[in-house]
């Protein structure tokens, strides 16, 4: 991944145009990286990034962001998937989990039953009482 410093138009004052590499930008959504972090890696503001997919993608960087990190998260699910495929027990289960509805089934074994010692409840107007009481 490079990038590079254009020259600035000779036909007006102004810092020189950045020069985004849009593959580079489409690898870097695709990894889920946030606006801050490619615009540090382009060296610009998230402003600037911003600002450019507006121009020359037309539609804003979230728009954008969604349509290209969407292949990154469709290369880790194959992953997943193949890894389960290949015998992976720990994510079989979480797929299963995941896609499947199963769940960890916790039983509990009842040895002794005791009795259960039943509090008296205080309505309301119990408690109203009480509380002018102390007072």
């Amino acid at each position: 991944m490079t990038m590079a410093r254009t020259k600035p138009n000779s036909k007006g004052p102004g810092r020189p145009k950045i020069n985004i590499d849009w593959d580079d930008l489409d690898k870097l959504l695709a990894l889920q990286c946030t606006l801050e972090e490619v615009a540090f890696f382009f060296d610009v503001s998230p402003d600037t990034i911003q600002r450019r997919v507006k121009s020359v993608k037309r539609c804003t960087f979230g728009e954008y962001y969604k349509l290209k990190s969407a292949g990154g998260r469709t290369s880790i699910r194959r992953k997943q998937f193949e890894e389960a495929l290949d015998g992976s027990i720990p994510m079989l289960i979480w797929l299963g989990k995941q896609y499947l509805g199963q769940k960890d089934k916790k039983e509990t074994e009842i040895t002794e039953l005791k009795p259960i010692k039943v509090l008296d409840i205080m309505t309301e107007e119990d408690l109203v009482a009480n509380l002018s009481i102390s007072n």
